[in-house]
């Protein structure tokens, strides 16, 4: 009973790791066309899904006797000799795993250790920032935390010979990243025309060309 309970949590545990994976890009490309918006943390998510469907796919696969081998000692004939060969790899095995398992948990420490703040009082995760510079002024964007006390996302400073301006684009629709969908499905070159994309692509093959490695 406790064995059939046991298998049937691992199968079910490794079937969602395998939805979640094949749901959450689906997701994130319904968020992008219809709302402008990615989900937060989808890829890493994504990533950790991966990573477990592949130990559980293995621990189920050696629960049911189906791991492939390439080992020569299942080659072997039944006896001393093949005994042996077969504690042997499973010895290794277990070595190799236990090495896995120890950096595993070692990274999951640092991450833990890690926090989510950069440094003590930065109620934030960083302090992500964009700065354009030019002839008459500079432009500023800070995405994510401005320093100065403003609370939010998305502050932006602009600094020229009229003085400096803050402008809050929290409320600002962003439609690149859905009007570049929008292109690639249904081709109409509205967050970049195919000529620019082509011409930018063509400068920067040119540019490679023709540069000069130095040292």
């Amino acid at each position: 009973m406790l064995k059939a309970f046991a298998t049937d949590t691992e199968n079910r545990i490794a079937s969602l790791a395998f939805g979640g994976i094949m749901i959450l890009p689906l997701a994130e490309i319904f968020s992008r066309r219809f709302f402008g918006a990615a989900i937060p943390g989808s890829g890493s998510v994504a990533a950790v899904l991966t990573l477990w469907l592949g130990m559980l796919g293995g621990a189920i696969a050696a629960r049911d006797g189906k791991l492939l081998t390439l080992a020569t000692g299942e080659f072997l004939p039944k006896g001393v000799i093949g005994d042996i060969a077969h504690i042997v790899a499973a010895t290794v095995g277990a070595l190799i795993s236990t090495v896995l398992a120890l950096g595993g948990s070692a990274l999951v420490r640092s991450d833990r250790m890690a926090g989510s703040e950069v440094t003590a009082g930065l109620p934030t995760w960083g302090d992500t920032r964009l700065t354009i510079l030019g002839t008459d002024g500079y432009i500023e964007v800070r995405k994510n935390i401005d320093l100065a006390g403003r609370e939010g996302g998305n502050h932006l400073f602009v600094a020229d010979a009229k003085g400096v301006r803050y402008i809050d684009c929290s409320k600002v629709e962003l439609p690149y990243g859905r009007q570049l969908i929008d292109d690639v499905l249904d081709r109409p070159e509205t967050a970049m025309t195919q000529t620019h994309c082509f011409l930018a692509t063509e400068l920067a093959l040119i540019a490679q060309e023709k540069a000069t490695v130095v040292g």
